[in-house]
């Protein structure tokens, strides 16, 4: 389907930006070769296409690859055939499109930049007529999946492990709510996150206080609502005690090493 000329169309209707990609690397186990995409001038088509095909574990399927060969065109794929090595990106996806096994494909972004989710991408259009810009989109699948993925990654840890999300990283309580549903609960740097992890329903040990500059009325506070004391400097341990009377059964501590904020 499509041809030289209407390629950019295909291409557009992706929906891929391409300045939050620096390059695309894909890496064929079963034969050792490797084929890159760097973000420059003639090739920025191609890396829309290969980061479009590329799903959430790191993986082009056949599927995938024979997908991204109809968004080429037969017309640049008769060409491409004609002259082997020609354009080598179509070369690739039509080697991967013929076996029965994914490659991996490693889509490299700036550190500030991070690829957005294609189901996200294709709604996007309709929101944005909806709502207009600017506008924030939380991705809730996404969001679950990572919450599991993570939990996954620990349940190694003899007794049990729980996460504590950071409520200053994002105070969104339809958010925090679904956090709790995925068993974690809430790291807390003020009162008025405590109120808020509170107001989702979190109580006790489901929050954590740790906070800086805390005064006696917040550690009060904190007591008071059972969170985890989580104290961020030697000095307040006493500062706690002062300001309720004692210290809790449970005590946490941030350990930061010596010298410096390399290990927390």
């Amino acid at each position: 389907m499509g041809d030289k000329d209407t390629l950019k169309d295909r291409v557009d209707e992706l929906l891929i930006n391409p300045d939050a990609i620096t390059r695309v690397e894909v890496f064929d186990e079963r034969t050792g070769s490797c084929h890159s995409i760097d973000n420059v001038d003639g090739k920025r088509m191609s890396l829309q296409i290969y980061a479009a095909i590329t799903d959430n574990e790191s993986r082009i399927t056949p599927e995938a690859a024979r997908r991204g060969l109809d968004i080429y065109g037969e017309e640049l794929r008769t060409d491409a055939a004609r002259i082997r090595g020609k354009h080598t990106s179509i070369d690739f996806l039509e080697n991967v499109a013929a076996c029965d096994v994914p490659v991996r494909s490693h889509v490299i972004t700036p550190y500030s930049a991070k690829p957005i989710p294609r189901h996200v991408r294709e709604a996007m259009p309709d929101i944005t007529r909806k709502f207009g810009t600017p506008i924030h989109v939380y991705d809730e699948d996404g969001i679950r999946n990572t919450c599991r993925n993570f939990n996954q990654a620990f349940s190694w840890v003899p007794g049990g492990f729980k996460n504590f999300f950071a409520v200053k990283a994002c105070p969104n309580p339809v958010l925090m709510e679904i956090i709790i549903e995925e068993g974690m609960g809430a790291d807390c740097s003020s009162a008025p996150e405590l109120t808020l992890a509170k107001a989702v329903g979190m109580t006790g040990e489901d929050m954590m206080f740790t906070s800086n500059d805390t005064p006696d009325s917040e550690f009060q506070y904190a007591r008071r609502v059972g969170a985890i004391m989580n104290l961020d400097d030697i000095t307040h341990i006493a500062a706690l005690e002062r300001a309720t009377g004692g210290l809790p059964d449970l005590l946490c501590f941030r350990y930061t090493g010596e010298g410096k904020n390399s290990i927390i």
